[in-house]
């Protein structure tokens, strides 16, 4: 088990390592937020759909299928116990504040921080099994998120589900994997190459919003911490438990626990910010919970490992 926290560990660290830059650009004025905005945009409607593709283009196998129907079902269980929890646990009396918490504390940052981990330990198969994560964290975010962050609680944005960039990608990725075609070369090759952007882009990004992070809005509320605690701790163990139910392998658990026991999720100070909500204490959370995955993500995922 030593030799997997370490192997966990060094990539982790990597990944941090990453992170420093996006933290020494801000600190030296390389990037702004317009130049990051473009930069997060390009993450989300161009490099992670393209991650999921080139994971979905391979040879269908009724294996690959039951284990993505699972993944979807332990992302639907786990999501919805977190958010469950968060619901009796963060009774913080100001309702801009306790929305953002009680979002960040149950909705996982799986694309930003998840696809480089899956990439780095398990390769194309952990992002294929990751994408019933992405998808599954989108169906949330347009529902219960927006109803949780909406103060005037405009109801479920269906259009937004089936129109997220990764729910496009994933439909395609789908058809990819179900019909005997393979994509020229000439096009899976600048897709790949998009998809490589996956790792780096997304760190610096998290590095740039770290840097500009207040430390009292991190450690002065004592509600981060119980947020912190379900998003780091406790949603982990119920993913772990879930894969032991449902029979999972060690690679279908790897990637369950990668994606379940990253930070809270980068689009927690989007919809702060959309709907008016308390935009710095997300960006806190989202910063503490990615500082605090240093430790906790690699003792998951090597328990992740020692399954099936």
């Amino acid at each position: 088990m030593i030799d997997n926290i370490l192997s966990v560990a060094t990539q982790v660290l990597i990944l941090f390592i990453l992170i420093s830059v996006g933290v020494v650009c801000r600190k030296i004025k390389l990037l702004d937020d317009r130049s990051v905005s473009g930069m997060a945009n390009l993450v989300l409607y161009v490099v992670t759909p393209a991650n999921i593709i080139v994971a979905f283009h391979r040879e269908f196998r009724v294996e690959l299928l039951k284990g993505l129907l699972l993944s979807f079902l332990a992302a639907f269980l786990t999501f919805g116990a977190a958010a469950i929890i968060a619901k009796f646990l963060i009774r913080e009396k100001d309702e801009d504040k306790r929305a953002v918490l009680r979002f960040a504390g149950s909705l996982p940052n799986a694309g930003y921080m998840g696809i480089p981990l899956q990439t780095a330990l398990l390769g194309d198969i952990g992002v294929f099994y990751c994408a019933a994560y992405i998808g599954m964290f989108h169906m949330y975010t347009w529902s219960y998120g927006v109803q949780l962050l909406d103060k005037e609680k405009s109801g479920i944005h269906i259009r937004k589900i089936l129109l997220s960039p990764c729910i496009i990608a994933i439909f395609i990725g789908l058809l990819l994997f179900f019909l005997p075609f393979e994509l020229p070369s000439i096009v899976l090759s600048p897709i790949k190459s998009l998809a490589a952007l996956a790792t780096p882009v997304p760190m610096i990004i998290i590095g740039y919003y770290l840097a500009g992070s207040s430390l009292k809005s991190i450690f002065g509320n004592p509600g981060i911490y119980v947020a912190a605690s379900i998003k780091m701790i406790i949603s982990p163990i119920i993913a772990l438990v879930i894969c032991y139910v449902l029979g999972f392998d060690r690679t279908m658990a790897v990637s369950c626990l990668i994606a379940t026991s990253a930070s809270s999720a980068a689009m927690t100070t989007m919809l702060a910010t959309k709907f008016g909500r308390d935009a710095e204490l997300s960006a806190g959370m989202v910063s503490f919970t990615t500082i605090a995955a240093i430790v906790t993500m690699p003792v998951f995922i090597a328990i992740a490992g020692m399954l099936g």
